[in-house]
């Protein structure tokens, strides 16, 4: 395999992607999410990526989510975690976790894009 470019490796410090790929086993993994659940959540969220399956842009959906959080978090992978299982009264008290078993990855990622944009200004 390939070595990535530290480049890539700063945009993925939770070691997602292989290829240019998300790892589906280790991103429904680090979510603590079943095969079943990710089936449940993509039937419940309103769109996909361009040229992607439904599954594979759920997984890149997740994986892009974790990673922004992460890096957000100073690459602590450890608090990017908890952050995805505590409520969050900015969310509307509702864990980010459930945000996304609720079908609103949309909104969260809307949500964290603009908390990275505001904390970047």
């Amino acid at each position: 395999m390939p070595k990535l470019h530290p480049y890539e490796e700063q945009l993925d410090p939770l070691g997602f992607f292989q290829h240019g790929h998300p790892s589906r086993e280790r991103v429904l993994e680090w979510f603590g999410l079943s095969e079943s659940q990710a089936r449940e959540i993509r039937k419940i969220t309103p769109r996909d990526g361009p040229g992607l399956e439904p599954q594979d842009s759920l997984i890149a959906q997740l994986a892009y989510l974790a990673n922004a959080v992460t890096m957000a978090l100073a690459a602590d992978s450890s608090k990017a975690h908890q952050w995805f299982l505590t409520r969050n009264p900015l969310l509307g008290d509702v864990a980010p976790l459930d945000m996304i078993k609720l079908g609103r990855i949309y909104r969260l990622e809307t949500w964290i894009e603009n908390a990275r944009r505001d904390a970047s200004d």
